[in-house]
């Protein structure tokens, strides 16, 4: 199976996430004042670089992505649009099967509670 990509709509589907946790712009034309009218430029197609975030211990929190100056975590963007569950309550978070927050796969995302997110992190 091939990358698949799909709209994210709270962002008027000008972005895309796909199912191996990366995110990209959507070409589309936007407007900007010049002078005093307004002029249209091409905005290309691109896949956004990811920031890691890291823990003051060293160990790698999880990947977000900055759009419009908004972070998105990588992982619930997966979750959320490739399994159509955006009602992700407070007391849960999505926690990655394999302990490896850089792999952002569907199938590496489960939905957990916050102690259960901390069981699987010590699990040996």
């Amino acid at each position: 199976m091939g990358e698949i990509w799909i709209d994210i709509t709270e962002l008027n589907d000008d972005y895309q996430v796909s199912n191996l946790g990366r995110v990209k712009s959507k070409e589309r034309i936007v407007e900007y004042p010049y002078q005093t009218t307004f002029r249209e430029r091409v905005i290309s197609e691109r896949i956004l670089k990811p920031k890691i975030r890291i823990q003051k211990d060293g160990r790698i929190d999880c990947v977000e992505y900055m759009i419009r100056d908004k972070s998105f975590l990588a992982s619930r963007l997966v979750y959320s649009y490739f399994n159509n569950d955006f009602d992700i309550p407070k007391n849960m978070c999505i926690a990655h099967k394999n302990k490896d927050p850089l792999i952002n796969t569907v199938e590496n995302l489960i939905k957990v509670s916050w102690s259960e997110s901390r069981k699987i992190d010590y699990k040996k």
